[in-house]
């Protein structure tokens, strides 16, 4: 017995664009929240929210804050509240995951 499915290499392509595009979406949606979060005083800190990728499924992805003070508001100091800038904008767009999956791969 022989099955042949044509069209696999078309299939396999379209679920590698839609897994970058979920990739994607997920990490300007984390971006996104987490500069909304984020407090403001100069301006300095809410502007240094930066996602890096490459367009690859198995790639890397990160979103930093390279401002030097960035850690001590996400965590907090013995004087100072965390804010959780980062931590709650990822809890907040994957809670949402399902329908941003679906959202992409119409």
């Amino acid at each position: 017995m022989t099955v042949e499915w044509k069209g696999l290499e078309d299939f396999a392509e379209n679920i590698e664009k839609g897994g970058i595009a979920v990739k994607k979406k997920l990490g300007f949606d984390i971006l996104a929240e987490a500069t909304k979060m984020t407090p403001v005083d100069t301006g300095r800190l809410r502007a240094g929210w930066k996602f890096d990728h490459d367009d690859r499924l198995d790639g890397r992805w990160e979103i930093s804050n390279p401002v030097e003070y960035a850690v001590h508001v996400e965590f907090g100091t013995p004087k100072m509240a965390a804010r959780l800038m980062l931590t709650r904008a990822v809890q907040r767009v994957m809670a949402r995951f399902d329908q941003i999956v679906r959202s992409v791969m119409r």
